[in-house]
């Protein structure tokens, strides 16, 4: 498939009535610049690039092939300098990924709502720009608006997951 990935020595996951509680990966060490997560909101200089080749990543080397990967956080996704403005992506913590025959363009860009919660607009109009380009959306609005749709799911999923955790405990 061409997606680089660092040797993978195993995986423990910890489960309560078939709901995953907790999950270990461990692999070999590959040398990196930053995650995704460093990368977007930063200063960096070649920020947007490294962003536009990880969404052409993302379209070409995994959605085309019929792979998404069900923890597809930016801290998951190393990212190494090659020089010239060249970067390669790696993907870590593989034990939750699914194939299909075909990846639409809304569950492609529904896997994309994990990268952070601190991403910036400009940030995710990079993204679903190139995006909607390699998709061949003649309209980046409507790109926009799923992306938003599935991220902004995710964040409310996310702060009554934690809400409910502190309820819980009284």
């Amino acid at each position: 498939m061409g997606i680089n990935t660092p040797s993978p020595i195993g995986y423990i996951e910890e489960k309560q009535f078939g709901i995953i509680r907790r999950s270990y990966y461990v692999c070999a060490y590959q040398p990196y610049r930053a995650t995704i997560t460093g990368i977007l909101g930063s200063n960096d200089t070649d920020r947007e690039t490294i962003i536009r080749e990880f969404t052409r990543f993302t379209f070409t080397k995994l959605h085309q092939q019929g792979v998404l990967h069900k923890d597809y956080s930016g801290g998951n996704i190393l990212v190494e300098d090659l020089g010239e403005d060249s970067y390669r992506f790696s993907i870590i913590d593989l034990n939750r990924m699914n194939f299909k025959k075909k990846v639409s363009t809304k569950q492609g860009l529904k896997n994309l709502r994990r990268l952070t919660l601190d991403i910036t607009v400009n940030d995710i109009v990079t993204i679903t720009s190139e995006y909607a380009a390699l998709a061949g959306n003649s309209n980046p609005k409507q790109t926009l608006f799923w992306f938003l749709k599935y991220h902004l799911d995710f964040v409310r999923f996310k702060n009554f997951k934690s809400w409910y955790k502190k309820f819980k405990r009284g």
